[in-house]
């Protein structure tokens, strides 16, 4: 992934591993790159926003956009608390 992120055209990955310990090295090795890592498992948009990635294409967003939203949005205004509640809320709903 570091290679990859040297790469002027490449800006980014979308993990779907849903493996936290390669994410968070995904995220460490490019972190003084121009590059965001972005997750896909909607259990995890939280926890991959507080390791340092920049956003989440998640798949719950199509039945639950705006509590999607919220996680994001929370925690992006540090609103950390509400957003682990919206995750939890999602966790719930599918």
């Amino acid at each position: 992934m570091a290679k990859l992120a040297k790469i002027q055209n490449i800006v980014g990955v979308n993990d779907s591993t849903g493996d936290m310990t390669l994410t968070g090295e995904y995220i460490r090795l490019t972190k003084e790159q121009d590059f965001s890592v972005i997750m896909d498992r909607d259990t995890m948009i939280h926890a991959t926003l507080s390791y340092g990635a920049t956003g989440s294409i998640a798949a719950g967003v199509n039945v639950a956009q705006r509590l999607c939203a919220d996680i994001y949005d929370l925690y992006m205004t540090g609103h950390i608390q509400e957003s682990l509640e919206a995750q939890y809320k999602l966790a719930l709903s599918e």
